[in-house]
């Protein structure tokens, strides 16, 4: 793909993003339970859920597709990710391009990996749930947004009542508790206050579907990768990447933590970033080589003349008055055959 056109790749993540979220949303605020039979295998998708229901299909494939194509599940897929980019977003049009390098917490990463292991095996519910993204964008929603998201129906039903139109009905709308109910506005401010002031660091750093998929988006087929000799050091990618895992400095980009935004490739302005490798065109002006002669030592101006030019110079001619400019006193009619010099 030619790297003009990869820019397209952004919006593609953003339209997949959305329609996800939409959906995810849809799915959690619906009081009826209709969506359920169309939205259901959204929720199916998800990856640590996946694990847990030992959905080996969805857990393989996420596996093998982030293998190829790198973490694409956390900005895509994951409610979680796809609201800390609209954080990022609303922050960056304050103040844009304010991210730099840091370094990987790996001692961090590891630690939240080992916790979600630990409550996995013990059946500690509590810190699943507490880490998981799914299980903590599903708490936000549930316990704060679907509830007005009822009374909002209920209004509607009401005035549909009053002009005598009756194609809603009330819902019953309950908190499921007020510990759930604090614990949703704390997940909400946490992960949002570090998604303003630091993009993705909650993904690299505490999250641990982001950390076992970063082990694999390492090593993927494909990947954004910097081309050095085209750069010009301008770190117009490196301040605009919310992953901070681009480091110009010491020509590196940290695969494990790119989350497949596809932002660095947008904003690049001399195209030196690249997910698909480009297709090498071969340089018209090196595609034809001089052929090698032995050089002969005759005289540049009599009829002897080798005749032989390289090809790179027989394209392009220059006129027999220049080339070979004519002699009055050398008529080729009239010289001897003595060779001449």
């Amino acid at each position: 793909m030619n790297i003009k056109k990869q820019g397209i790749l952004r919006l593609v993540r953003i339209g997949l993003a959305a329609f996800f979220f939409i959906g995810i949303n849809l799915l959690l605020l619906d009081y009826s339970g209709l969506l359920a039979r169309y939205l259901g295998w959204m929720a199916k998708l998800q990856f640590l859920p996946a694990v847990l229901a030992l959905n080996f299909g969805v857990f393989i494939t996420i596996f093998i597709l982030t293998l190829v194509f790198g973490r694409f599940y956390c900005s895509t897929i994951c409610p979680l990710g796809v609201w800390q980019d609209i954080v990022s977003h609303l922050a960056a049009r304050r103040k844009p391009q304010r991210f730099s390098y840091m370094h990987r917490r790996r001692i961090l990463r590891i630690l939240f990996v080992g916790v979600t292991l630990a409550g996995v095996f013990t059946t500690m519910n509590l810190l699943v749930a507490l880490l998981a993204p799914f299980g903590t964008w599903s708490r936000i929603v549930v316990n704060l947004v679907q509830p007005l998201w009822g009374f909002v129906l209920n209004g509607i039903s009401a005035l549909e009542n009053h002009l005598g139109i009756y194609h809603t009905f009330p819902v019953e709308v309950w908190l499921k508790s007020f510990a759930g109910l604090g614990l949703a506005v704390f997940s909400l401010l946490l992960v949002s206050i570090i998604a303003w002031f630091k993009g993705r660091l909650w993904c690299n750093t505490v999250c641990p579907v982001g950390t076992i998929l970063g082990f694999a988006a390492k090593r993927a087929v494909f990947r954004p990768t910097i081309d050095f000799d085209k750069c010009i050091r301008c770190k117009k990618c490196e301040r605009i990447c919310k992953s901070s895992c681009i480091n110009i400095r010491h020509h590196r980009l940290d695969g494990g933590r790119c989350v497949d935004c596809f932002d660095c490739i947008a904003e690049c302005p001399v195209g030196a970033i690249y997910f698909f490798p480009p297709a090498e065109k071969p340089d018209k002006n090196t595609e034809e080589k001089p052929r090698h002669h032995h050089h002969h030592h005759h005289h540049h101006g009599g009829p002897w003349q080798s005749n032989w030019q390289p090809k790179i110079q027989a394209r392009n001619p220059a006129p027999t008055s220049l080339r070979n400019p004519p002699n009055p006193r050398r008529n080729p009619l009239t010289m001897s055959t003595r060779r001449v010099g």
